[in-house]
């Protein structure tokens, strides 16, 4: 796993166990807006913001 520094509120993502996997194990970037969205970003540099499903 790679180490993106400490867990924190800021730093949590809703994932399912597959995404979480991904995140670990690839170079998929998952990061959080301010407005509770998450923006996910591929290798290649394409992104999307998408809203992420209620726990």
């Amino acid at each position: 796993m790679r180490d993106r520094g400490r867990t924190n509120d800021d730093n949590l993502l809703p994932l399912c166990e597959q995404a979480n996997r991904r995140k670990n194990l690839s170079r998929i970037e998952y990061s959080r807006l301010p407005n509770g969205h998450v923006t996910i970003t591929t290798p290649t540099g394409h992104s999307v913001d998408t809203e992420p499903a209620p726990f």
